[in-house]
């Protein structure tokens, strides 16, 4: 007997073989004789599709987004042989604010998130496994100006702080910031800066 592709054979009774394939795929066997002028018949063709479904994997587009982006999912189950199996309606086991929609995961807080999935339709199944999503700002949308004190004697230094934001609160700590002073002279110093006039 040929099997093709190829795969190991066990005998399981005169002129037979038991062949038990892992793969999923489309297999042709045939069997042939040396003897002469015995012509070989047509393969016979045998299909294998997956077996049940044995484990689940959360599967995520990228690790790492920006606030608000959306990033891909997908909810993987595997045969015990490693095979792909059609998965029915997943069920996403995130932590909150990040939130699953028909597209995929989206996060407005910046932070790392755990995520994994299940498939009620397979209860006998445990969720997969959680996968890390890292959620950093996005581009800046707005810029803070921060003082440690509303006023201050004349030479006292004054304490500023320039702080930017993405659309959803998240502070940009890569964000290239400076201060515009105006009222009076003034002096910058290493943490910030001393006027010399009330005004």
């Amino acid at each position: 007997m040929e099997i093709s592709p190829a795969a190991p054979l066990h005998a399981s009774a005169p002129n037979a073989v038991a062949y038990t394939p892992t793969a999923v795929g489309t297999y042709r066997l045939t069997c042939h004789t040396d003897v002469p002028g015995v012509t070989t018949p047509p393969p016979q063709t045998v299909t294998v599709v997956a077996a049940a479904p044995a484990v689940l994997q959360a599967v995520l587009a990228q690790s790492r987004t920006k606030a608000g982006a959306v990033v891909g999912a997908s909810c993987v189950a595997r045969d015990a042989f490693g095979n792909t199996v059609d998965v029915p309606a997943a069920t996403w086991l995130v932590q909150s604010p990040l939130t699953h929609g028909p597209t995929g995961l989206t996060a407005t807080r910046a932070g790392t998130y755990n995520v994994s999935c299940s498939v009620p339709a397979w209860p006998h199944l445990s969720a997969s496994p959680s996968v890390p999503l890292s959620v950093v700002a996005a581009a800046p949308a707005s810029v803070q100006t921060w003082l440690a004190k509303a006023q201050v004697p004349a030479h006292a230094p004054i304490t500023v702080r320039c702080e930017a934001h993405d659309a959803y609160a998240n502070p940009v700590a890569q964000a290239d910031t400076a201060f515009r002073v105006t009222g009076g002279p003034v002096a910058l110093t290493p943490d910030g800066f001393t006027a010399d006039r009330a005004g």
